[in-house]
């Protein structure tokens, strides 16, 4: 649960007749995590693909660009596919493949068609009081033409002065004044330079020979029939996808697969007659691979450990000592696989967001798994949010959030979505507060209830408590910085033994503990919350901590090391954003309640009262809609930094290498083979 799943180190050694059955195996199982070899070893080379990878990766690249084209959206609740199904579905699949690549043409050529066709009436409706066919103003060997539009006040004289040989041609256009000037070539540079100089626009129109106004009436027939075809043909198309975009999903799946095997040999040693393939899995798998290759090759091919990884990074054999020649092996780069109880696995995406850990690093997903949802709801803490919050997620909504911002792992995100706000209802019960109602205590509006648990008021309304709150954050803080720092000092001890644990980690432990002292003495007082008694007790104890961490902190990593000093308390600090973004939250759902209350009352823009009702009604639920949009950005963003900056940083490094075994999940397609 705190680490990762112990792995050894494979190899499988057999004859190339063997290779085919072994890579089906391997990935049928998706239990080997392979070691691509990269060459540089004498006597092996790399492999080469299978002789069928060709077509497979053919016909794979043909079907995307189908899919592709046929706009094919991944089909909801399908059943998967057999490959038995697909193999007697392939000559069906094929014709329409055919179909669907014609169809596609087709609508793409008309599209682009269409495109043309409002291009083009575009550009002569510009024009359409135009005595002349458009022809007539391009295509001459010894005559230049300009077109285009200028202003209405603009004087041609400049133009009409080039000389007798100069046709202008007027038209009044609903844009404008258009004009079509006709020189001989010799002069149409003279001509551009006369027109710029009365704000001359170019226009460029396609060549018809008739004049605008009939081709326009052409053109929009033309128009009306290519949209037609265009509706027809995405017809036929959507007729197709919906019939068969689930075998087509099945066959992109299962041919992507079956290129991903045809390929897997380029990963192995090979020679004239045999191949080796090295790799780890979770080592108390090693027995069912061997058993699954036995059956699969006819005892073909031969299977060993090659080590077993140590729980401390380096690599040892199963009994203590190596099995790879009898000599020590240490490996740096073994794949992590984390393993987490049900109720925690999703928070393992949080821990990958960050780092996946090293092999043999402790894993943090369970302190995820309590920290994220505590301080979630420390923050967000009202329970009418946490309804929301709970609600949204349950009814796909926040889905449909992941998907427009590009997350994937939606159900691990449900799920601490859902634990994030079941934690806002229940310190929503703590604080009273449902909008930014207080439900019990001074103000409650259903009654005036309050009790006390020590020094502790129930309920624990954020308004009135600010300076208790504070406390508390602090408390938290030092918790959950001595948890990360205690350890630092486990993973310390384990690396490097004790003694420079306690002088690297145990130092600032000490340290941690004597703010702590020294704030159980001072921070009371300050915040007006009583003493505890003498302050000297715990201002001596406190001198005597923070003396021992200097003093190790010094052997440890030299005297540079006490410039870091202050941020054991910028990290402190740093734990009362739990009450700031708290209070922010409470401000906008009280902004959003009073403001509604002001205009239903007519306080607010003195409106009628069956007016005022439902205007004051839309204002809260904007307010509160904002609430709850930055009462799950806000909290979330701080309770991951909490644990990213300072818990992470006092005992995690990360930097592992995920395990991912050779195979596929496969989700549209399933074989009809008895696993092994």
């Amino acid at each position: 649960m705190f680490k990762p799943v112990p792995m050894a180190k494979v190899a499988v050694v057999g004859p190339k007749d063997k290779m085919a059955a072994t890579i089906e195996t391997l990935h049928r199982l998706r239990l080997l995590h392979i070691e691509d070899f990269g060459g540089g070893d004498e006597g092996f080379d790399l492999g080469t693909p299978l002789p069928e990878g060709t077509k497979i990766a053919e016909r794979l690249l043909r079907i995307r660009g189908i899919m592709k084209g046929a706009q094919m959206a991944p089909p909801e609740d399908a059943r998967p596919f057999t490959i038995d199904n697909l193999r007697a579905l392939d000559g069906k699949l094929r014709e329409t493949e055919d179909d669907l690549a014609a169809l596609t043409q087709s609508r793409e050529t008309a599209r682009d068609e269409l495109k043309g066709v409002e291009e083009q009436l575009g550009a002569l409706a510009r024009v359409q009081n135009l005595s002349i066919p458009t022809s007539l103003l391009s295509g001459y060997a010894s005559v230049a033409v300009a077109s285009g539009f200028v202003p209405p006040q603009a004087d041609l004289s400049i133009v009409h002065a080039l000389g007798p040989a100069v046709d202008v041609l007027e038209s009044q256009e609903p844009e404008g004044r258009f004009v079509a000037v006709f020189v001989p070539k010799a002069q149409e540079r003279d001509l551009q330079e006369a027109l710029s100089k009365v704000g001359f626009q170019p226009v460029e129109l396609p060549p018809f020979d008739a004049p605008p106004r009939q081709t326009i009436e052409r053109i929009g027939l033309r128009k009306a029939s290519l949209e037609t075809e265009f509706a027809t043909l995405e017809e036929k198309i959507a007729t197709i996808r919906g019939r068969h975009a689930a075998a087509f999903f099945a066959l992109d799946e299962h041919l992507a697969i079956e290129a991903d095997k045809t390929t897997a040999p380029v990963r192995f040693r090979t020679t004239d007659h045999s191949f080796m393939v090295e790799g780890w899995l979770p080592h108390d798998q090693f027995a069912r691979l061997e058993q699954s290759l036995a059956r699969a090759t006819t005892n073909g091919v031969y299977v060993t450990r090659i080590q077993r990884a140590s729980r401390t990074g380096g690599g040892h054999g199963a009994h203590g000592h190596s099995e790879h020649h009898g000599e020590d092996a240490v490996e740096e780069n073994v794949p992590v696989m984390l393993k987490n109880p049900n109720r925690s696995g999703p928070y393992e995406l949080l821990t990958d967001t960050y780092s996946r850990p090293k092999y043999g690093e402790l894993d943090p997903t369970l302190f995820m798994y309590v920290g994220f949802p505590f301080f979630f709801g420390f923050m967000l803490g009202d329970m009418g949010y946490g309804v929301i919050v709970l609600l949204l997620v349950l009814t796909g909504v926040f889905n449909k959030v992941y998907k427009f911002f590009g997350f994937q792992s939606q159900w691990h995100l449900n799920r601490i979505f859902m634990h994030a706000a079941i934690a806002s209802i229940l310190f929503g019960a703590l604080y009273s507060e449902f909008f930014g109602f207080e439900l019990f205590g001074h103000e409650g509006i259903i009654n005036h209830f309050e009790t006390h648990f020590g020094p502790i008021p129930y309920p624990l309304a954020r308004l009135t408590n600010v300076k208790l709150l504070l406390a508390l954050t602090l408390l938290i803080g030092v918790i959950h910085l001595g948890v990360g720092l205690v350890l630092g000092l486990r993973n310390a001890a384990v690396e490097h033994g004790m003694a420079d644990a306690i002088k690297h980690r145990g130092s600032w432990l000490a340290i941690l503990l004597a703010v702590a002292l020294a704030g159980i003495a001072l921070v009371p007082p300050i915040l007006g919350l009583g003493d505890v008694g003498s302050p000297t007790p715990y201002y001596a104890l406190a001198s005597i901590l923070f003396l021992v961490g200097v003093v190790l902190l010094v052997m440890g990593e030299g005297a540079i090391a006490l410039m870091e000093l202050p941020t054991i308390i910028s990290n402190l600090l740093s734990y009362t954003r739990l009450v700031a973004i708290g209070l922010s939250g409470v401000g906008i759902a009280l902004a959003g309640n009073k403001v509604a209350a002001g205009i239903i009352s007519g306080e607010i823009f003195h409106m009628p009262y069956p007016v005022a009702l439902p205007v004051g009604l839309l204002t809260a639920v904007l307010f509160h809609g904002l609430g709850v949009a930055l009462g799950v950005l806000g909290p979330a963003l701080h309770a991951l930094r909490l644990h990213y900056v300072e818990f992470f940083t006092k005992f995690y490094s990360g930097g592992g290498t995920a395990f991912n075994p050779f195979g596929a999940q496969r989700k549209y397609t399933k074989q009809e083979v008895k696993q092994a």
